[in-house]
């Protein structure tokens, strides 16, 4: 006769005879010296018979969170076993790692049925006796040490000094987003008098010294209205440098009067007198040290003194331009002035002593309009998936310790990019281009991806090693029936008030808060009420992560700064950039060359064109040459329009290639806009725009799933009603249909940020589990414990992976439940059960109600109203 045993990995062993028949093993496996691990057997613990098994499923991320052995202690009065503890306790003291595994000796082979670790930080030590508590060997126990502590994603040497594989870096290119700015300038009276000896032209400067809105950068701050003798031009006495390009309408208005007095010497042979003058306001804009364009404000004024005011010394006059627009088409470094040039003659040379100037200025405003934008620029990151394995990766030491089909791009361990794998996670530092530290901690990246996306996560092993499984929440509910129990007792229902929400709040703790663009942000947060009435739950999922496209923007702008400064608002947080994973490439001619006449002799690619993925510090791979076969980083790029000359970090040998192919290297794509969207309105330029997929209302979706499940007694024509957006709620967004990382919009839906939205379309209206506790206790064999054990940990590798259980309820239908807490002891097969009532358990509950409607026809449930809830059985008695 045969019987089946199982390890502690789930696998089944066929042994002969019964699991009795055989001796149970126990031992300790640890290394003193830190080299090979020694195995040594030590005596049975003390309480071994009245231990239980316990699985937890994590209340907060859904996945398998560990297995223990329930109040049990590793009680050691044996030699072997307390001197091993006490030993390795002096060596390394709470961080002393001893493994601990019991199991069958079958015919001299060793069947590890439960495998733990023992806790060093319980060691307890009386009346000669030593005990310790033994936890789940996986990475949970390491993992919630160390959960809260930040850690830089770009590190590669682990809290512990252990080395580990270096985190996948990548870049990509941001684009230019645009920014509306303003500026607003205004006086109603200033007054200024200079004197100068000799003859000048003289210019005269409008008062900007106090703007009430200065929106624009590189405006000259503080000039006050005054009169200078010398050309501002030939001084560079601008008021605007610009930062950036743009199409600026520029509205003047003003009225300045003039008084113009000549003096003559005191001793001279001919009198003297003004002959001719103009006076004209002008708007200059130069570009290269050259002049673009120079428009007139105003019709100014040619031998046009104002009535009375002149005499052969002395002349008045007044210009005046009301309201004078004009349009400038503005590159980054161009200048631009204003001005007012008063040029005379006069009769008497050498007859002059000084000229004096006084001049009025009443109700002078400007006001700047304008929508910029700057040149890309490419930033370092992590992708997703890379970012929270090189977390896990710096606390626990472990290199292989992740798996996400979710977040994971194609590659061997996953077919094709998840819906979440093209997320690029930086920092303000990065995307000034300051290559410093991104610092984040794993409980942080699992919040801010969390909130985002809905996901849960669970601590497992791939074959031995441990690892932990990140995925949507949904993911591990999604199997099908694991057991039936037919027999149980203390049944329990409860409703679980914790899973019930009356209000939300989703989105993005941090958003660009000010500035002329801060009403056009969408990636704030918003606030839903639910049509539950009588609970006051709130369900929070609010990111710390920045997907603002006006903060990514400024941030970013800073780099062009004459002076980058030290320190801005965002540089330590966590940016999330949803990328467009397509990878450009050119093909075509490629010169590989040093000149000593050029960049001073540097290995330089000559390019006829400028490739949109070329700029500094991107790395590049190039192929199809004899020489030149290889990853390079562009050290310095120059766009001669004509020809591009890109300096490189090596060179081998000159050479002209007529077909190389040129590819960006260890790049994530370029930053998604809205090109994978049919409808974009409500926006500033939407081509410009950043991160339209992870909109509070996209996140909303996310969600989707478990809300409704939480609302599993309401119809799905019920709403989430919007009670507040933040920001621009009018966004109007619809991915296209073609697009392949719809997520939770499978139907591409068209989307209004500040809309309600019906159960019944939020994400089709799915739903996981019913609100409701079930508690109860039966008799598992070891065999049906397993089961559910595997299942929950996905291990069984069939549809009852991550699936429910069955019981039968008072009445005699089936009830059905996700498993969150097994206990089972190991002597007597006792067990009790706590699990999620499943959504489809609701539902052929209210399908068996309709049983009492049999027959009715429609004029009965015209006079007699049902529950709303049972409307489905008008529609099942009509067919």
């Amino acid at each position: 006769m045969q019987s089946t045993i199982f390890d502690y990995l789930g696998q089944s062993h066929t042994i002969n005879g019964f699991r009795d028949m055989y001796r149970t093993f126990f031992q300790l496996i640890y290394s003193l010296d830190g080299g090979e691990p020694v195995t040594t057997e030590i005596e049975e613990p003390v309480n071994w018979a009245d231990v239980s098994v316990v699985l937890l499923r994590h209340n907060q991320y859904h996945g398998f969170d560990y297995e223990s052995l329930d109040d049990f202690t590793m009680a050691s009065d044996c030699p072997a076993g307390k001197s091993i503890i006490l030993a390795m306790y002096k060596a390394f003291g709470t961080n002393a790692k001893i493994i601990f595994q019991s199991g069958a000796d079958v015919d001299s082979a060793k069947i590890v049925e439960h495998e733990g670790v023992l806790n060093m930080g319980s060691k307890d030590e009386k009346a000669g006796i030593l005990t310790c508590d033994v936890e789940t060997n996986t990475l949970q126990s390491r993992i919630q040490a160390k959960a809260d502590t930040k850690v830089n994603l770009l590190d590669s040497v682990a809290l512990d000094g252990t080395a580990v594989t270096a985190p996948t870096v990548k870049t990509t290119i941001l684009h230019s987003k645009a920014f509306r700015e303003t500026y607003q300038v205004a006086s109603a009276s200033d007054t200024a008098e200079y004197l100068t000896i000799g003859d000048s032209d003289v210019y005269v400067f409008p008062n900007l010294a106090d703007p009430s809105k200065a929106d624009i950068k590189t405006l000259v701050p503080g000039r006050i209205f005054g009169i200078d003798f010398s050309d501002p031009i030939a001084d560079k006495s601008y008021f605007w440098k610009a930062f950036s390009d743009g199409k600026y309408t520029i509205t003047i208005s003003l009225n300045i009067t003039c008084d113009l007095n000549l003096k003559q010497r005191q001793f001279s042979l001919n009198r003297a007198a003004i002959t001719n003058f103009t006076a004209q306001p002008y708007l200059v804009h130069e570009r290269d040290g050259a002049e673009l364009k120079r428009y007139k404000i105003g019709d100014g004024k040619y031998n046009q003194p104002d009535g009375g005011y002149y005499g052969p010394l002395f002349v008045r006059f007044t210009v005046t331009g009301a309201n004078v627009v004009n349009t400038l088409q503005i590159r980054q470094g161009d200048n631009v002035y204003l001005f007012v040039e008063i040029k005379y003659t006069y009769r008497g040379a050498n007859e002059l002593a000084s000229t004096s100037l006084k001049a009025t200025s009443t109700n002078f405003s400007m006001q700047i309009d304008g929508v910029s934008r700057n040149v890309q620029s490419p930033t370092k990151g992590l992708l997703a998936y890379d970012a929270i394995q090189q977390a896990i990766r710096l606390i626990t030491g472990q290199s292989d310790c992740f798996r996400s089909s979710f977040l994971g791009k194609s590659s061997g361990l996953y077919p094709q990019d998840g819906d979440g794998a093209n997320y690029l996670k930086t920092n303000g530092f990065q995307i000034r281009r300051f290559d410093k530290a991104v610092q984040r901690s794993f409980k942080e990246l699992v919040e801010d991806t969390d909130a985002v996306f809905k996901i849960g996560y669970e601590y497992t092993l791939d074959n031995t090693t441990p690892v932990i499984r990140m995925e949507k929440a949904e993911f591990f509910y999604k199997g099908g029936e694991i057991l039936r129990i037919n027999e149980v007792s203390n049944l329990n229902k409860k409703v679980a008030n914790e899973l019930i929400y009356s209000m939300l709040r989703i989105g993005y703790a941090k958003y660009l808060d000010e500035g002329l663009n801060y009403l056009d942000e969408f990636n704030a947060y918003h606030e839903y009420s639910t049509p539950i009435l009588n609970q006051n739950g709130q369900y929070q999922a609010t990111s710390n992560e920045v997907a603002s496209g006006y903060a990514i923007e400024a941030t970013r702008r800073e780099q062009f700064e004459t002076s980058p400064k030290d320190s801005t608002r965002y540089d330590d947080d966590l940016f999330v950039i949803s990328v467009n994973p397509d990878i450009p490439s050119y093909v075509g001619m490629a010169t590989f060359a040093k000149n000593p006449l050029l960049f001073a002799n540097r290995p330089l690619l000559l390019l006829p064109v400028k490739p949109s993925f070329c700029e500094v510090g991107v790395k590049l791979s190039i192929s199809g040459t004899a020489h030149h076969n290889t990853t390079f980083t562009i050290i310095k790029l120059t766009d001669f329009g004509v020809q591009t000359v890109i300096v490189l970090d090596k060179f081998f040998t000159g050479e002209v290639v007529s077909s190389a192919t040129i590819a960006p290297a260890d790049f994530a794509g370029y930053a998604e806009r809205n090109e994978h969207f049919s409808i974009v309105e409500n926006l500033l330029e939407p081509e410009t725009s950043y991160n339209l997929r992870i909109t509070p209302k996209q996140n909303l979706l996310n969600h989707a799933a478990w809300l409704n499940s939480s609302l599993a007694y309401m119809q799905g024509d019920e709403v989430y009603k919007n009670t507040f957006a933040k920001l621009n709620g009018d966004l109007v967004t619809q991915l296209s249909t073609a697009d392949a990382f719809p997520a939770c919009n499978p139907d591409h839906l068209l989307l209004t940020e500040k809309a309600d939205i019906p159960i019944e379309n939020a994400n089709r209206g799915k739903r996981i589990f019913s609100p409701d506790w079930i508690t109860f206790n039966c008799d598992l064999s070891e065999a049906q414990f397993n089961l559910i054990r595997n299942a929950l940990r996905g291990w069984n590798n069939d549809e009852t992976d991550y699936g429910y259980l069955t019981i039968t309820d008072w009445d005699g239908s089936d009830l059905s439940g996700y498993p969150f807490e097994v206990r089972r002891q190991k002597s007597t097969g006792k067990t009790s059960i706590k699990m999620l009532k499943t959504y489809q358990s609701l539902v052929d509950d209210q399908l068996a109600d309709c049983n009492e409607y049999e027959g009715w026809t429609f004029a009965d449930f015209e006079a007699n109203p049902v529950p709303k809830s049972l409307e489905k059985c008008l529609m099942s008695a009509f067919g």
